[in-house]
């Protein structure tokens, strides 16, 4: 996966996704943006406002790494470890927060099975 302009890493595992665990992101709009966060829920839903739809299931940061359009899909990881993939920016209880798809919950609903290495 991609982890910064033109630097790539190898996954090598797919940790289960907790609250508290440290994630960073990178996207293509805006790179690593601020840094890193915690996770602050696995299992959140947000309601993105343009166009209006409801998205559950995702982890919440505790705020935002200033990401903006065209984040969306960058992994969220940790050194080696893949936690996920990028949905957005939303408020959540009065804070901006990033929002992400868990990479297990993402493989687990494609019928897939993480390769690392």
């Amino acid at each position: 996966f991609q982890y910064d302009w033109g630097r790539f890493r190898s996954v090598s595992s797919h940790p289960v996704l907790k609250t508290g665990t440290r994630v960073c992101r990178f996207g293509a709009a805006t790179g690593t943006g601020t840094g890193c966060d915690d996770v602050k829920s696995v299992s959140a839903c947000t309601k993105y406002p343009n166009p209006s739809y409801t998205v559950c299931g995702l982890a919440m940061t505790e705020g935002t790494t200033g990401s903006s359009n065209g984040d969306s899909g960058g992994p969220w990881f940790y050194g080696t470890s893949a936690y996920g993939i990028h949905s957005g920016t939303n408020v959540r209880d009065g804070v901006a927060r990033n929002w992400f798809t868990g990479s297990r919950s993402a493989l687990s609903s494609m019928g897939l099975t993480a390769v690392t290495g």
